[in-house]
């Protein structure tokens, strides 16, 4: 197998559109000594790219959205293998943050050495779920689970828009249990925000908008604890995290910690915990971690132009 490998996922965001699919493919095989394959239906991702790495790949590239790139990484945490983390999705949140080109076709200059670097990232942990951007609890895994349903019919959008309100119509609150620095707390919250270091929350923030560059090394989880409010205040923080400014919500309390645990006193045998808009049902507590500089990646030159920048 070539030390470089691409795994495409054909049911991503853009992968949807036969025509990008194909311009994107033909482009991918265009690259030197670059091996490209197409996740098949009934295929374990996570087995091709472990499979890969067993077979001597050095580099594996994940095209597709976050969830794909998030099925690589999870692999490929603590190990030598770079990733190579191709925006392909609907959201791509954590290829935005990194500074890696919106256009997948630009961003097949990762493989080469001479249009890229190397750099070591932290990645979060939840009970054994990886995340590289965030993980939430609350009203967004709740919505996740409730698009999922109207997707097929609807498309991702439109499903995302009836799920929205479905789940808003009937807010459901959390009574959760914070241990942290040997203090407890409980609280009822309507979500809770959890990111790796510093990086934009929203989905409609562009990198080029953002007030604050994003980083994935602060050896640190950033934790936005939106507790119960009324209907309107409930709205005001909606409106705060779209505009990335949630912590100028007083419903929001925000701690930066290596790690912390969370107690769902609900009585439920599984919480609903997303990971890169991955939901998973996990067993209480939840212990959030934060695996410091545990990924490898490759990321544009400009980046390491503009991080000498902000620390000069």
């Amino acid at each position: 197998m070539s030390k470089a490998v691409l795994f495409i996922n054909p049911k991503s965001g853009r992968s949807k559109q036969k025509a990008a699919l194909e311009t994107f493919v033909r482009a991918a095989r265009q690259q030197p000594d670059l091996e490209v394959h197409l996740i098949e239906k009934g295929q374990n991702p996570l087995e091709l790219f472990r499979r890969a790495i067993e077979q001597g790949a050095k580099v594996i590239g994940a095209a597709g959205g976050d969830g794909t790139i998030n099925a690589a990484a999870t692999v490929l945490i603590n190990s030598d293998v770079t990733l190579v983390p191709i925006p392909f999705g609907t959201l791509n949140l954590t290829a935005r943050d990194l500074g890696i080109p919106s256009n997948a076709e630009q961003a097949l200059n990762l493989f080469q050495p001479e249009h890229s670097q190397e750099r070591r990232i932290d990645v979060g942990e939840v009970n054994g779920h990886y995340f590289l951007h965030n993980s939430q609890i609350g009203f967004y895994p709740r919505m996740l689970e409730v698009r999922a349903r109207y997707e097929a019919k609807l498309g991702r959008w439109r499903a995302y828009l009836k799920a929205a309100r479905l789940v808003l119509r009937h807010p459901s609150l959390k009574r959760l249990r914070f241990k942290l620095d040997g203090s407890i707390q409980e609280l009822k919250v309507a979500m809770v925000l959890v990111s790796n270091g510093q990086v934009s929350l929203s989905p409609l923030t562009t990198r080029q908008t953002a007030e604050q560059p994003a980083r994935f090394n602060d050896q640190k989880l950033t934790f936005y604890i939106i507790k119960s409010g009324s209907i309107w205040q409930s709205f005001w923080a909606i409106d705060r995290f779209l505009r990335n400014k949630l912590e100028e919500s007083p419903l929001v309390e925000k701690v930066q910690v290596e790690e912390l645990s969370i107690f769902d006193l609900s009585h439920r045998p599984y919480t609903r915990v997303a990971c890169d808009g991955e939901v998973w049902r996990v067993q209480s507590p939840l212990h959030y971690r934060v695996h410091p500089a545990a990924l490898r990646v490759r990321l544009p030159l400009e980046e390491q132009k503009s991080s000498k920048n902000s620390s000069t």
